[in-house]
């Protein structure tokens, strides 16, 4: 469970230029990835292929009240 926060803090770090060019994508012009490891019940993804669970919705939350545009990313899991 540690290792599983602990590369969700550091992955969460990582930004990325804007991906489609466009200068206006969110507040800052960036588009922020999220990494997400699919560990039930934090992140997983649901029957259409769309990711949910408490830290993804953590993530959304936090990214639109941040008027910020994300990805989230697929982790590898450890091991």
């Amino acid at each position: 469970m540690l290792r599983f926060l602990w590369v969700m803090l550091l992955l969460v770090s990582l930004e990325a230029g804007a991906i489609d060019g466009t200068p206006d994508s969110g507040a800052d012009g960036r588009i922020h990835q999220v990494g997400i490891l699919p560990v039930a019940p934090f992140a997983f993804k649901d029957a259409e292929g769309k990711w949910d669970g408490l830290s993804v919705m953590v993530w959304k939350q936090i990214m639109e009240q941040s008027d910020l545009d994300y990805r989230f990313v697929e982790i590898a899991t450890p091991g």
